[in-house]
């Protein structure tokens, strides 16, 4: 199976028990913070829950995984409802 590195690195990251989950943020954010700004906009919030989706449906074997427009979707709706939670 063929995936991109970002998915399968998110899937090993947040999959292994030897990382701590504060490492496995720090990773993770500087994998998707493009811009080196400590947090993540929504491009690549999205980008991130893209990876997610991708390297856990490899992981275990699922087909016919939720196309990348419908992961979008929900990525942009769940980014909107941290951001709403800010103010």
């Amino acid at each position: 199976v063929k995936i991109p590195m970002p998915a399968f690195l998110t899937a090993c990251i947040l999959m292994s028990t030897a990382i701590s989950k504060q490492n496995k943020i720090r990773f993770l954010l500087g994998i998707f913070d493009e811009n080196d700004n400590l947090h993540l906009e929504e491009d690549e919030f999205i980008s991130h829950i893209q990876a997610l989706f991708t390297g856990l449906a490899a992981l275990f074997g699922l087909k016919g995984v939720t196309p990348m427009q419908r992961i979008e979707t929900f990525a942009k709706y769940v980014f909107a409802r941290i951001a709403a939670g800010r103010e």
